[in-house]
């Protein structure tokens, strides 16, 4: 928050059994930035690019979140079910 740019990207873990819906918001963001929603098998099932001062849901519970830059998703291609790997957690 209140930052000009992104440097790395920032990864939310989910714990198992959250009761709130995992959505996201960028209040108090300075700057647009990239979102992707994985899900239990590593899979990417939703993304999304988000201006400051705006909320979105995404359309099942995650269970990491990944904050990044934004142009992220066009510039690598990333895809629905691509599969990641997170590791050193």
């Amino acid at each position: 928050m209140l930052k000009d740019k992104i440097n790395y990207p920032l990864i939310f873990i989910i714990p198992e059994n959250y009761l709130l819906k995992t959505g996201i918001h960028t209040l108090f963001m300075k700057i647009p930035i990239d979102i992707l929603f994985i899900d239990k098998e590593n899979r990417i099932y939703d993304t999304c690019s988000l201006k400051p001062w705006h909320f979105y849901t995404p359309k099942k519970e995650a269970k990491y979140i990944i904050e990044l830059e934004y142009g992220f998703i066009n510039k690598n291609k990333v895809e629905i079910d691509n599969k990641i790997i997170i590791s050193d957690l």
